[in-house]
């Protein structure tokens, strides 16, 4: 195979099956944005990811999440593996794993650097996302400081 025709197929490769934004930097971008809201997100949050991907507007962006029900509530691998490696990362915490609450640990610059990496065409989007969850667990009840 020549180099020519083996970069048209890595080129072709990436452009239909290499998300613009993994499901990792979804969740960083999604965070960045909310701890500028609080700095403790409800685990229910697999639950309103679920509903947002379903609108046309939110298809591409959230490409790379992948969601199951178990009858009971949506569950997604993806989501569950990105909150894990940004834990490890540093970036989010639990005070009791049980408890289902996640404590975002973003500092102000890890914020500025993290929105500065968002594609320019996501940037509002993952705003807005972060904002009308917000808004729900708010008028939900939800214990967010």
């Amino acid at each position: 195979m020549s180099t020519e025709s083996t970069q048209e197929r890595a080129s072709y490769l990436s452009h239909f099956y290499q998300p613009e934004v993994t499901a990792y930097e979804f969740m960083k971008y999604f965070f960045a944005y909310a701890s500028e809201l609080t700095n403790r997100i409800q685990r229910d949050l697999v639950d309103f990811l679920y509903q947002q991907k379903q609108l046309p507007e939110n298809t591409e962006l959230m490409r790379e999440i992948h969601f199951r029900n178990n009858g009971v509530a949506y569950y997604s691998g993806n989501i569950d593996d990105a909150l894990s490696n940004l834990q490890n990362g540093g970036l989010l915490g639990k005070e009791n794993p049980s408890f289902g609450t996640l404590i975002l640990k973003y500092s102000p610059e890890e914020v500025r650097k993290i929105k500065e990496s968002i594609p320019d065409k996501y940037k509002e989007t993952i705003q807005n996302l972060a904002t009308e969850y917000y808004t729900n667990m708010q008028d939900m009840g939800g214990a967010l400081c």
